[in-house]
C-alpha cells in the first residue's frame, strides 16, 4: 500500500478492489492493534479459567444437580455452535483473501482464526461434558446444523454469504448482523446469562472465552463503516450501499435468531427464550443506529 500501516483507503493503489465501497480519503485504524493484543491476553486468561472450571466441576460434581431440561438443551444444541463458528471462519478466510488493504485483511484473518478456536473450544468442552450429560456425538450436531428446522435460516444465511465476492459486505454481514444476533444469542444469552441463572458453573466460563473478541471486531468494523460514510467524494454512495447490506443481512440474521430462539422454549422460566431474543434484537438496533445505518 502507498499509505502508512494503520491508515488506508478502501481502494489501495492498483487492482484488485473486490468491494463496491468507494473511497480515496484515508481511514484510520489507530489503536486497533493494541486492543487486539489485549484481546489475545484476555483469551489466554479465559482459556485457563475454562480448564480450571471444568476440573473443579468434574471433581466436585458441580454439573450433576442441574435441571435436566438444561442438560438436554446442552446435549442437543451446544455443539452446533462449533459448526457455526467453523462456517464463519471459512467465509472470513474468503473475505481476507479478497481484501487489498493489508491491516484490514489481517484483522479479518485474525477473526477467522478466533472463530476456529471457538469451534475447537466448544468441541473440547463437549467431550468433558459427556461425563455428566451422557453421549454427545459430534455427528449428531452436524446433522442438526444441516437439517434441523431450528438452524436452517442461520445455515442458509451463511451459505448465501459464502459465495459473495465483496469482502466489505461479508465483514458487515458477519460482524454487524450475524454476530450480534445469532452468535450473541447463543454465546451470551444462552451460554452465559441463562446458564448462570440455572446454576451451571462451567458453561458461562466457556461462553466468556468465546465472547471476548466482540469489542475488538466491532471497533475495527465500525471504523471502516464510519470512514466509508465520511469519505468526502463517495460518502453518499457508501452510505447507501452499507444501508442496503444492513437491510438484507440484518433481516436474514433476525429470521435466524427468531427461529433459533425456539430452541430455548423448553428451558425453565416462563419468558426465558422471549426475553433473550428481545435483548439481542434491541442490541442490534443500537449497533445499527450508532453507525447511522438504520
Amino acid at each position: 500500500m502507498a499509505v502508512e500501516e494503520r491508515r488506508g483507503t478502501l481502494h489501495p493503489a492498483g487492482p484488485p478492489v473486490h468491494t463496491s465501497l468507494r473511497g480515496t480519503a484515508a481511514i484510520t485504524l489507530d489503536g486497533i492493534d493494541e486492543r487486539w493484543g489485549t484481546t489475545i491476553e484476555r483469551e489466554g486468561v479465559s482459556s485457563a479459567r475454562v480448564e480450571r472450571a471444568i476440573r473443579r466441576a468434574t471433581a466436585e460434581g458441580g454439573m450433576a444437580g442441574l435441571d435436566e431440561r438444561w442438560l438436554a438443551f446442552l446435549r442437543e444444541h451446544i455443539q452446533v455452535a462449533a459448526f457455526i463458528a467453523q462456517d464463519c471462519a471459512r467465509i472470513l478466510d474468503r473475505a481476507a483473501d479478497r481484501c487489498s488493504w493489508g491491516p484490514v485483511a489481517r484483522n479479518i484473518a485474525l477473526e477467522s482464526s478466533m472463530q476456529t478456536r471457538q469451534a475447537q473450544a466448544v468441541v473440547l468442552y463437549a467431550i468433558d461434558l459427556e461425563r455428566v450429560v451422557g453421549d454427545m456425538p459430534l455427528e449428531r450436531a452436524r446433522a442438526q446444523w444441516r437439517a434441523a428446522a431450528t438452524w436452517q435460516p442461520a445455515r442458509r444465511m451463511l451459505e448465501t454469504l459464502a459465495v459473495r465476492d465483496d469482502w466489505a459486505e461479508i465483514v458487515v454481514a458477519i460482524n454487524l448482523c450475524f454476530e450480534p444476533l445469532v452468535a450473541q444469542l447463543m454465546r451470551f444469552e444462552w451460554g452465559s446469562r441463562i446458564a448462570h441463572e440455572l446454576g451451571d458453573p462451567v458453561t458461562p466460563v466457556v461462553a466468556e472465552a468465546t465472547q471476548i473478541q466482540q469489542a475488538w471486531l466491532r471497533d475495527w468494523t465500525g471504523a471502516i463503516v464510519r470512514g466509508a460514510i465520511a469519505d468526502p467524494t463517495h460518502g453518499a454512495h457508501n452510505h447507501a450501499e452499507l444501508r442496503r447490506w444492513i437491510a438484507r443481512w440484518g433481516a436474514a440474521a433476525q429470521e435466524a435468531a427468531r427461529t433459533a430462539a425456539a430452541a430455548a422454549a423448553t428451558l425453565p422460566g416462563e419468558r426465558t427464550a422471549d426475553e433473550a431474543l428481545k435483548r439481542v434484537l434491541a442490541d442490534h438496533r443500537d449497533i445499527v443506529e450508532s453507525l447511522e445505518l438504520g
